[in-house]
């Protein structure tokens, strides 16, 4: 009985913690973010702008085999952090660090649960730095698409296996304008647009 009890109270106490880097723009919104629990992460994929190299045309959800519980630590850590500068904030400035990121339109910032960190922030170098060792992780896709490198064809999978693959029509979904092709709102992924 007891043993259930502490058990209990220690599920309660391990969250998830959410890392995103993403841009609004009057094109549109970029977004990708990882989603990290102890023993669990999921990689939400909506665009590839914020790749290491435009190679991957994939959307959806990723996910990983990989160690993740170090990074895990690292972000719940740096969120305590940033919950303490909230909270001096609002008891003797009058403001939070909402106020203070603003509404990050038209620039790249990070969010760290709740906190939106401009690129100005000291918090920043720190937290992209996690971002992109976890972009470096190897990642499957679970739920989405991928497109070919030629752009000729499209792969839907669903729970991690292929569900279909099919001729993808560049003229209905790609946009040479903006270089980017979209399939059924799964997504904005960035091309080579010598390839539209």
């Amino acid at each position: 009985m007891m043993l259930s009890l502490i058990l209990c109270l220690l599920s309660f106490s391990v969250r998830a913690v959410t890392l995103t880097k993403y841009l609004s723009t009057p094109q549109g919104f970029y977004q990708q973010t990882f989603e990290l629990n102890q023993g669990k992460a999921i990689y939400h994929k909506t665009s590839n702008l914020f790749d290491p190299s435009p190679g991957d045309l994939r959307s959806g959800e990723l996910i990983t085999l990989a160690d993740t519980s170090e990074p895990y630590k690292k972000l719940t850590l740096l969120d305590e952090q940033l919950k303490k500068v909230d909270q001096t904030l609002k008891d003797f400035e009058n403001t939070d660090l909402k106020k203070i990121a603003g509404s990050g339109n038209h620039k790249v910032v990070i969010k760290l649960g709740e906190y939106v960190i401009p690129q100005e922030s000291k918090y920043y170098q720190e937290l992209d730095n996690q971002f992109r060792a976890l972009q470096a992780l190897k990642w499957k896709l679970d739920k989405g698409f991928e497109l070919s490198t030629d752009l000729s064809e499209v792969s839907v999978f669903e729970n991690g296996k292929l569900k279909k693959k099919e001729s993808f029509p560049k003229s209905s979904y790609c946009h040479s304008s903006s270089s980017e092709c979209t399939y059924f709102g799964g997504g904005k992924i960035r091309v080579n647009p010598k390839l539209l």
